[in-house]
């Protein structure tokens, strides 16, 4: 797959302001308060930070994102979103720092929860609880590795490329949105049996795309009802925006623990594997076992 990253450390890779080089020279995650140390790394024995927010797209001519943390843009406005939505307010709502796992007295674990958004009251240094709504944010997974593309950003910025990272001609990434897909159903089946127990409503958040391939590749015939247990957050990167990319919500569609649980076993089916193909590729795998162990 041929790509290239768009945003490197926060910033379009064009820009090379004084802001930009900063967080790129100190590894730096502008979307993170405090000059936090960007977490992404590579797969490899003490890899430095890498800075991939998001990688190009050639076949949507859009960047994806393939970084969590690039939702947390402009100090968590999207948390905003969010309490506006279910509250009507952002007025006494704070947010956990940490994902808060569901599990039961009995070490019953039901997964982490990204991020925990709360509405309280505040009393001294007491916190009287009076909802919360658990969030989830899905970017898009990569297969093979983007090293290659990495490294072209460190030189095309001009900033010292890290030890250990080296060009390979086999590297191959690509953009895999069905596993990104599935494994966020997994994990609703999964979290949401709690939450749907105590009425707690879920927001996802996702890019546009990765959304519009959800429910195509699913056939989810996904439409927005009031009052319902989760509710989708779909935003589009704005590229226009400058210095920095912009996320812009463009839909809000709620749906129901029951659409969920429709959409992974109603998957349609244009058409299915030929039987007398499958037994004859067998038989020819059976033969070619046989042979290298004689």
């Amino acid at each position: 797959m041929n790509t290239k990253l768009t945003e490197f450390f926060g910033f379009p890779l064009e820009i090379k302001d004084e802001d930009a080089q900063y967080h790129r020279k100190n590894s730096f995650c502008p979307f993170e308060s405090g000059n936090l140390v960007c977490h992404k790394t590579l797969q490899k024995e003490r890899s430095a930070p890498v800075g991939s927010c998001s990688a190009y797209d050639y076949n949507k001519n859009s960047p994806l994102l393939i970084c969590p943390t690039r939702f947390k843009e402009r100090n968590n406005a999207i948390l905003n979103d969010i309490a506006m939505f279910f509250w009507g307010t952002t007025e006494n709502i704070f947010s956990l720092e940490q994902e808060l796992k569901l599990q039961t007295p009995n070490s019953q674990n039901f997964g982490n929860v990204d991020k925990i958004l709360v509405k309280a009251q505040r009393i001294n240094n007491e916190f009287v609880v009076d909802d919360f709504i658990a969030i989830e944010f899905q970017t898009v997974n990569i297969t093979g590795t983007l090293e290659n593309e990495i490294i072209d950003a460190f030189e095309i910025t001009k900033i010292p490329t890290p030890k250990g990272l080296s060009k390979n001609s086999r590297y191959t990434p690509g953009f895999n949105k069905y596993d990104s897909i599935k494994a966020l159903y997994v994990q609703l089946l999964r979290k949401l049996q709690p939450l749907k127990h105590w009425n707690k409503k879920t927001a996802i958040v996702m890019q546009d795309i990765l959304y519009d391939d959800m429910t195509s590749r699913f056939g989810a015939n996904f439409t927005d009802q009031s009052n319902q247990l989760i509710t989708f957050f779909v935003y589009n990167i704005d590229t226009q925006s400058k210095p920095q990319y912009s996320l812009v919500l463009t839909k809000k569609v709620s749906v129901s623990f029951e659409d969920i649980i429709n959409a992974i076993t109603n998957t349609p089916v244009q058409e299915l594997p030929d039987l007398k193909i499958i037994t004859e590729k067998i038989a020819s795998k059976l033969r070619e076992q046989n042979s290298l162990n004689q």
